[in-house]
């Protein structure tokens, strides 16, 4: 789809370029979020979000197996500069802490049966600990010497 046809992007938004049925005005700015706080627009019925839209604006199809990824993790900053090709291995790795982390630090987490805490680096296991601390610099440690992980993985 050539999404110039219908939007135009300034400073990382989207703007309407012709007005539509109900409320959306030609100049009007795309700003519906999605559950998930990214913004998305309807047209032909269908969802996009407006990331993939800018992304493919200034790029082109965006290739079968890759995402675009906000390189600040934030939803709304929708600046090209921001927006990346990622691999979903890669995107992954550009994550915030789960809300479900129990122990404060990706990556480490409290086994009940040994009593000991576990660190973890993707699916490699870093070894079991009596102290969370060595815990956390193992992980630390991991975490430097692995590439393709973001400043902010994790926090």
């Amino acid at each position: 789809m050539n999404w110039s046809d219908y939007f135009e992007y300034r400073d990382g938004k989207l703007f309407w370029r012709h007005s539509h049925r109900g409320p959306v005005k030609a100049g009007d700015e795309v700003k519906n979020r999605d559950g998930k706080g990214y913004v998305r627009v309807v047209l032909h019925q269908k969802f996009y979000l407006a990331h993939r839209i800018i992304y493919e604006i200034h790029h082109g199809a965006i290739p079968a197996g890759y995402q675009v990824d906000h390189i600040d993790g934030e939803r709304l900053n929708n600046n090209i500069e921001n927006l990346r090709l990622a691999t979903n291995s890669i995107n992954q790795r550009n994550r915030r802490k789960s809300s479900k982390n129990t122990s404060g630090v990706t990556g480490v987490c409290f086994d009940k049966n040994t009593g000991k805490w576990v660190a973890r680096l993707c699916k490699k296991h870093l070894g079991k600990f009596v102290n969370f601390e060595d815990a956390c610099t193992a992980r630390a440690e991991a975490l430097r010497s692995h590439e393709g992980f973001t400043s902010r993985h994790g926090e």
